[in-house]
């Protein structure tokens, strides 16, 4: 709405204006020739044609109530009445150095036409326009019947043009909010505020906090539906019910203020909503079968929390070396031997025979016959009836920060691991002659050595035999193919016309394809009882697998499939001669 009153009623004009003529005769001051002048242009003016039009009237009631406002403005410190521009964004020093006595001039009777509009009716109302709607709005008083606009004009949204910021020389991408940002900053780049203390700071606080999000693949997220338990090996839970999960039953770790996963299940809320910054766990739930374990959604093996930890995780085993290396001086003497014959993990069997320290072998005697308080055991009972897996890792931790059960199982296998491949190597020129397919089948009996020790073991796969039958029709293919070839490099020696030479070429490489057959066969029967990748994704460095690649001229990708090649990403510059 403009500033102006043209589009305040007539008859609230003419009331106003009679109201200060009534004011005026109370305190029946003689005016001066000025003033009378002023106040007939206030409306108090009879017309030289007798009664005023209607028209006529209206325009001098208008200008009236202009005039009004204009003392106003004087009184309030305005030099010029007819000024269209607001003194609010004068300083005050100036205000005070413009301010002049309220001296009330008289409007031409031509300023009925158009009048300018004050600038405060596009950037704010004058200072005496704010008071008297306050006022009118304390009165009461009606200022319009009908008000119709277009509300606020807003800036178009951001455009972004995937111009990629450089942090230390690096590109980086940005989401279109920061992008945003850095581009205001950009432009201010070559101005005096790019120079001032203040404006960096401020700038860099609020650049801060727009958010800078990454996009993290996750690991397997879904619940597993209900179904009968099989397990591996001969486990007695087998043929158990799972139940179905709920809402009901899993916890969730989000960020605050981030919204809440939905789910199917209308009436049902999550179990818990947790905002812990300390775990990379995105949802767990209790498993149904197993009620003292939880299963958990992690983040993705290529995300680079994962990476951080994994690397974390081997170099601790790493560590460990150290400390194991100052008790290599216990004597192992027969015919102390422990057998060991229980279902580990997965309810696969374990059955081993291990010499051990004449101390060991005491007190797992004592352990097996009597309890903590000194009574016998019957049959069924714990040989460690009274200290379990969390017990022993505080005793760990004692030898060594952050030292557990799991760190210990990843340096055992690390360690005998990078052993086995060292043994191969030491070979020489025996080792170094063989094909690639040859030393990848020594990488794969170091790997089933490693997943023996950790009880890495399963039952024989139903397509084993299947597999194994499909290999030897192969190979008897190849080998009858090969009988052929001989038939023609003899035939072809009789034949001037024929090529000797391109049938002995054909012959060899049939050959190479026959020893690749009967290697896979060997590999694929040695390795049918173990499961190789347990050890390989949890509990062998990486860098073990990387340096021996260098050193062998062996192709990663022959050891390492393409999600390990991602989960491992941070091993892969390691050096040849990296040690465990």
């Amino acid at each position: 709405m403009s500033s102006s009153d043209d589009d305040v009623p007539l008859g609230v004009r003419q009331q106003q204006a009679a109201a200060r003529r009534e004011a005026e005769e109370k305190k029946g001051k003689e005016k001066p020739a000025g003033g009378a002048a002023n106040g007939r242009a206030a409306g108090s003016a009879p017309s030289s044609k007798g009664a005023p039009s209607p028209k006529s009237k209206a325009s001098s009631a208008d200008e009236d109530d202009s005039e009004g406002e204009d003392e106003e403005a004087s009184d309030s410190g305005s030099s010029d009445s007819g000024e269209s521009d607001s003194e609010d964004d004068v300083p005050l020093s100036q205000r005070q150095q413009k301010k002049a006595p309220a001296a009330k001039r008289k409007k031409p009777a031509s300023s009925a036409g158009p009048r300018k509009r004050a600038r405060g009716s596009e950037g704010g109302e004058r200072t005496s326009d704010r008071n008297k709607a306050k006022s009118q709005k304390d009165k009461g008083v009606k200022m319009w019947d009908t008000l119709r606009h277009g509300g606020v004009a807003f800036p178009p949204d951001y455009k972004p043009h995937g111009v990629k910021m450089l942090y230390d020389g690096k590109p980086v991408d940005l989401t279109p909010e920061q992008e945003e940002v850095a581009s205001m900053f950009a432009i201010m780049k070559d101005t005096n505020y790019a120079t001032k203390p203040q404006f960096l700071k401020n700038f860099w606080e609020g650049f801060k906090e727009v958010r800078f999000l990454k996009r993290i693949h996750v690991g397997n997220f879904r619940v597993e539906p209900p179904s009968l338990f099989r397990g591996r090996g001969e486990h007695p839970k087998m043929g158990m019910i799972k139940k179905r999960i709920y809402p009901k039953d899993i916890t969730i770790n989000i960020g605050e203020g981030e919204p809440i996963p939905e789910h199917p299940y209308p009436g049902q809320s999550w179990k818990e909503v947790r905002h812990d910054h300390t775990v990379t766990w995105l949802a767990y739930w209790r498993d149904t079968i197993s009620q003292k374990d939880f299963k958990y959604v992690f983040l993705g093996a290529t995300s680079s929390f994962k990476a951080e930890s994994d690397m974390a995780k081997y170099e601790k085993a790493r560590k460990l070396k150290h400390i194991i290396g100052e008790h290599e001086n216990v004597e192992l003497i027969p015919p102390n031997i422990l057998k060991f014959d229980f279902l580990g993990k997965d309810s696969i069997r374990y059955e081993n025979s291990h010499e051990v320290d004449p101390v060991v072998y005491a007190n797992i005697e004592k352990y097996k016959h009597m309890d903590i308080h000194g009574k016998k055991k019957g049959p069924g009972d714990q040989v460690f009836d009274s200290f379990d897996a969390n017990d022993l890792n505080k005793v760990l931790r004692n030898i060594m920060e952050g030292l557990s059960v799991k760190v210990f199982r990843t340096y055992n296998a690390s360690i005998h691991f990078e052993r086995m491949l060292r043994e191969q190597e030491a070979a020489g020129k025996s080792f170094q002659i063989k094909t690639v397919d040859e030393k990848k089948a020594d990488y794969d009996h170091a790997n089933k050595e490693v997943a023996i020790m950790c009880n890495h073991q399963r039952s024989v796969p139903q397509a084993h035999g299947a597999q194994k039958e499909k290999l030897e029709q192969k190979l008897e293919k190849l080998e009858s193919e090969l009988k052929d070839l001989h038939k023609d490099l003899k035939a072809a020696k009789g034949d001037s016309k024929a090529k000797p030479e391109v049938i002995t070429k054909r012959i060899e490489a049939k050959k190479n394809q026959i020893a690749k057959a009967k290697l896979q066969m060997h590999v694929k029967e040695d390795l049918s009882t173990v499961s190789l990748g347990t050890s390989k994704i949890n509990y062998m460095d990486p860098r073990i697998t990387v340096a021996w690649c260098k050193r062998n001229e062996a192709p990663i990708e022959k050891l390492f499939n393409r999600s390990l090649l991602a989960k491992f990403n941070w091993a892969m510059e390691e050096d040849p001669d990296f040690v465990f």
